[in-house]
C-alpha cells in the first residue's frame, strides 16, 4: 500500500512499522496484513525520506472502535450457556 500525503496540522507521535507492531503486541507480518486489508480501514501511514510513519493516535484510535464494536457485536449473541438453556426448554 503506498504511503499517502503528511497531514498539514496537529501534533502527531510518530512510529516505525516495528515500534507499532510492539506497541499493539503483534507481529510485523500481522501488522502488514491489516494494512492491506481493506475491509479493515487502517489508519494510513506516511513515507519521509523512503521511510514509513505512523501517527500513533490514529492507531489506537482505530484499535478502540474495533474492540468497542466486537464488545457490541459480542453483546449482542447469546452466550453458550443461553443457547444451551434454551434448548433445554424447547425440548421438554
Amino acid at each position: 500500500m503506498p504511503a499517502t500525503k503528511l497531514p498539514e496540522t496537529g501534533n502527531l507521535k510518530w512510529v516505525r512499522n516495528s515500534q507499532l507492531a510492539r506497541h499493539f503486541n503483534v507481529s510485523a507480518m500481522c501488522l502488514w496484513r491489516w494494512k492491506r486489508d481493506p475491509a479493515l480501514k487502517c489508519p494510513p501511514s506516511y513515507e519521509v525520506n523512503d521511510i514509513e510513519w505512523n501517527d500513533l493516535d490514529a492507531w489506537d484510535s482505530w484499535m478502540r472502535s474495533r474492540v468497542v464494536n466486537y464488545l457490541k457485536e459480542k453483546s449482542k449473541k447469546p452466550s453458550p450457556a443461553d443457547r444451551l438453556r434454551k434448548n433445554r426448554e424447547a425440548t421438554r
